[in-house]
């Protein structure tokens, strides 16, 4: 009897423990993308620099 009394509050425990899993994830998958795009754009500005800034130099002098 204690068993099944136990049980509806068991599954709801079980519920919100999945949500907040959930929520965790979803929050870690938003900041890896985040931190991906900021790496991206600097990697983009380390090529722009190093790649065209010498280019440009030497058409100039």
């Amino acid at each position: 009897m204690s068993l099944v009394n136990l049980y509806p509050s068991w599954v709801e425990a079980k519920n919100i423990d999945f949500e907040l899993d959930a929520y965790n994830f979803n929050f870690g998958v938003e900041t890896d993308a985040n931190l991906l795009k900021i790496s991206n754009q600097i990697y983009l500005y380390f090529l722009l620099i190093y790649l065209f800034l010498p280019g440009l130099y030497r058409s100039y002098f």
